[in-house]
């Protein structure tokens, strides 16, 4: 270890010490789980069977016939158009009721009502009961002022922590942690974590960069996350391990920044090593994960990259005190971060989160009761993509055999010099008499069995979505839905039956990730933001699969009703206005542009004038409202009464 005091060494080698040893813990608790996780990297690659293959066919490993990647990658689509925080937006901020109100409201409010009570007594007759009932509307009238004035506040706040969700990048990394909860047992996302990044503004000199700290989110690779062992959640288990790439001017501007890094540490480390990366638990050099895509081609040859870890966790007192973080009792545990680089402290600090709470919100597709760890949609569907691949790759075999004749040739019998196994169209061979009269070439078929093959690819394929919930008609497939697959009414039941299991499933991110992580720049904003008049007592609440719910039956009940009406507007039963209000309505309902279709706002208006200037003969002008019209327009009717 290049130069350090005595005494700094040694706190430095404790804590050192301590973290190394925890990672190793819980890399070895966690190595089944990433060896799943990787699995599910191979299974998305269509790697995963390639030893389901017969020794001397090892030419059709290549067969994949991959089924996880474009049903995987659907279903992700599908989850992305509901569950985007920044294009759909499903979360609103709402305040949360005023039950009691503030105490400085409530002192001017009691000193409104002492002003005036003379007025007050008077108005009220000097009945006592008639007075607390004035008093009574004075404070209701204050609470729903107060209230109405939290709805702006929130509605100013989510304008703003929209704006902030968008400056963290998190369309991005969210859709990057879907992925991850689509593939691998587990998705992690990190946030809001404080960076300094470059800031683009227009000014008096033109366009200008400035560097300027801001919250962002980050997507964090299974591959990187450790819990401890027989951890249920990344609070309350004892700690969580990352591991975190830089690369070494990372680690420079950390050395000169003044959030909290020794950079005594890092330069040190930075001279000790020209790299230092800390391998795979799982896997080998050949397919090991890829953390980083961007640089793991580089790690194996190029300086300059580091793994750092990252300890989140309870710590004695004594031991940050030591390393100069100021703690009240060194008797107690503390929730800390400690950043580790080989064998260097490169930081050291309290648990900024006023609660507790480290930066970690993590989910599994489905979760396992007591466990982190869940099972992903790879996993679930696993047995159906290798019966697919099983199929594929025997149809291929099949295939071959099946494609030409198979022959065999008494060799001795052939005359002449010539390969008595080359054979070409129009060919003769002279051959010599056999003994019982057998043919010296003689051939045979081998059956082909692509249709039954194909049977069960196709079978199993489709109990890929039986297993997920999802049918194939949500990617635009109609086979085997029957007629349901022919009218949209039909399609809208199949989808909204079949998946209520995936709608569960989206809900709980909404519950379990969404909202916690946008509560969390809530309450950033109401810390930090110098703008008074976007705080209040607001609360984040997702509507994003409620909304989808209710725009689903609201759809399939104007589409029933159109589909329902459609036949009877061929003739005079119905109205065609009652038809293209139905129509317009659908329409956006789905967000289609209505140009064109004729808009009903000025009609109705109209007509609402008109019912008025009517008064009390609604029927002056006209036939009365209860005719029958039995089949016949009211202009038939007029003529037949008339004559």
């Amino acid at each position: 270890m290049a130069s350090m005091n005595k005494k700094k060494r040694g706190i430095n080698d404790e804590l050192a010490s301590m973290v190394k040893q925890k990672y190793q813990i819980s890399a070895d608790a966690n190595r089944e789980a990433h060896q799943r996780a990787l699995d599910c990297l191979k299974q998305m690659k269509g790697t995963l069977f390639d030893s389901l293959v017969d020794e001397g066919y090892e030419q059709y490993k290549d067969v994949q016939m991959n089924i996880t990647h474009p049903i995987v990658m659907g279903f992700k689509a599908m989850l992305s158009e509901i569950l985007d925080p920044i294009m759909s937006q499903p979360f609103t901020l709402e305040p949360t009721p005023i039950v009691e109100l503030p105490p400085d409201v409530a002192q001017r409010l009691r000193d409104a009502v002492r002003n005036r009570l003379p007025e007050l007594v008077q108005l009220a007759g000097g009945d006592q009961s008639k007075l607390a009932n004035i008093i009574d509307e004075f404070t209701s009238a204050t609470k729903q002022y107060e209230f109405e004035s939290a709805q702006r506040s929130a509605e100013r706040m989510t304008k703003s922590v929209r704006d902030k969700l968008v400056q963290a990048d998190f369309e991005k990394e969210f859709n990057d942690w879907l992925y991850n909860f689509v593939v691998y047992p587990m998705a992690i996302i990190k946030g809001p974590i404080y960076v300094v990044d470059s800031k683009r503004k227009w000014g008096t000199f033109g366009l200008t960069f400035t560097d300027e700290v801001v919250m962002k989110v980050k997507n964090i690779s299974p591959f990187d996350f450790f819990p401890a062992p027989k951890a249920k959640d990344p609070h309350t288990c004892p700690y969580v391990i990352e591991r975190m790439r830089v690369h070494a001017g990372q680690l420079v501007d950390m050395s000169a920044s003044d959030d909290g890094y020794d950079s005594e540490s890092i330069d040190l480390a930075l001279d000790d090593y020209d790299s230092f990366i800390i391998p795979y638990s799982v896997g080998n050099s050949e397919d090991a994960p890829d953390s980083d895509p961007e640089i793991s081609s580089v790690c194996s040859s190029d300086d300059g990259y580091y793994d750092l870890l990252i300890y989140y966790g309870r710590i004695r007192g004594k031991a940050l005190a030591m390393y100069g973080v100021q703690v009240e009792d060194e008797r107690r545990f503390y929730e800390a971060e400690v950043w580790v680089l080989g064998d260097f402290v490169i930081k050291a600090t309290l648990n900024p989160n006023d609660k507790g709470r480290r930066p970690f919100e993590v989910k599994a597709f489905s979760s396992t009761t007591g466990e982190m760890w869940g099972k992903s949609p790879v996993e679930i569907i696993r047995d159906s993509q290798r019966q697919c691949t099983v199929a594929g790759r025997a149809l291929a075999r099949n295939m071959e055999f099946s494609s030409a004749p198979i022959g065999e040739v008494l060799a001795r019998n052939v005359l002449g010099e010539d390969d008595p196994q080359e054979l070409y169209p129009m060919m003769l061979r002279a051959v010599s008499a056999t003994q019982g009269g057998q043919n010296v070439y003689r051939f045979y078929s081998v059956p082909s069995l692509a249709n039954e093959l194909m049977a069960v690819y196709d079978k199993f394929y489709r109990v890929g979505f039986d297993l997920l919930g999802i049918p194939p008609l949500a990617f635009g497939d109609t086979t085997g839905s029957a007629t349901l697959g022919r009218t949209s009414g039909g399609v809208a039941m199949v989808m909204n039956q079949a998946s209520k299991a995936v709608k569960q499933t989206m809900a709980s991110v909404e519950r379990e990730i969404t909202k916690p992580l946008i509560q969390k720049f809530v309450d950033e904003e109401m810390i930090f933001n110098s703008d008074t008049s976007v705080r209040g007592d607001v609360e984040v609440q997702v509507n994003g699969v409620r909304s989808l719910a209710e725009r689903e039956a609201k759809e399939g009940s104007l589409e029933w009703a159109l589909q329902s009406l459609a036949p009877f507007a061929q003739g005079v039963q119905i109205s065609p206005e009652v038809i293209m209000r139905l129509v317009r309505e659908i329409f956006e309902q789905r967000g289609i542009d209505t140009t064109g279709l004729p808009s009903f706002d000025m009609l109705d208006a109209v007509r609402s004038d008109l019912s008025d200037q009517a008064g009390a003969d609604p029927t002056a002008g006209g036939a009365s409202p209860t005719a029958q019209l039995d089949g016949r327009s009211q202009v038939a009717i007029n003529q037949i009464e008339g004559n």
